[in-house]
């Protein structure tokens, strides 16, 4: 796993240069140079996460602009137990919060109340910012990713769970058998902001 993050940073690194280059470029030589990057990347992408090179290739072509790191937020939601609410993925089949990537013309703080009432079928309200969390490509996906964590309280809505996931359930967080990505540490730093 350690190499595959190893190589993925590398890729996205020089994705990133590709990209960047094509973006600011006039010169058709150098627009050639770039393109020859990229259908390079695209190669070892799909060879380093088992897909075809044109597949990997289209997915970097949809990101238009300056490639900048993708964005997210998570929503960390206790019960009166002080245990924390949970999703199994059915992706990976690791525990999670309700989480996913910010959606254009969508701030932080709405992606995590609308990622809770998708993946839980809850209404939250934002009550604190737990943190900021970063992680490099491999992690989250085939890009650098950085994640904001809100903690929250429910507000209406009825708990259901989404096809996302196979179970939702509240969890002691010393007692969660898998965590997904880097949601142990955001849990742990939601309970010490209660303490």
């Amino acid at each position: 796993m350690t190499e595959t993050i190893q190589v993925l940073s590398m890729l996205d690194e020089i994705r990133t240069i590709a990209q960047n280059g094509l973006e600011h470029s006039d010169d058709p030589y150098e627009t050639r140079r770039y393109e020859q990057i990229l259908d390079i990347v695209s190669e070892y992408y799909g060879e380093t996460l088992e897909m075809p090179p044109e597949e990997a290739r289209e997915r970097l072509r949809e990101e238009f602009g300056h490639v900048t790191p993708k964005v997210g937020a998570a929503a960390v939601v206790f019960d009166e137990d002080d245990r924390v609410l949970l999703m199994r993925r059915t992706d990976t089949d690791l525990w999670c919060l309700p989480s996913g990537m910010t959606d254009p013309g969508e701030s932080i703080r709405e992606t995590a109340t609308r990622e809770t009432k998708e993946e839980t079928g809850l209404d939250v309200e934002i009550d604190q910012l737990v943190g900021l969390y970063e992680s490099p490509p491999g992690i989250n996906g085939p890009h650098h990713f950085l994640g904001v964590a809100y903690r929250c309280s429910i507000t209406g809505g009825e708990r259901e769970l989404s096809h996302e996931g196979d179970e939702l359930r509240y969890w002691d967080h010393e007692e969660v058998p898998n965590w997904f990505s880097d949601h142990e540490e955001v849990v742990r730093d939601a309970y010490a902001l209660r303490e």
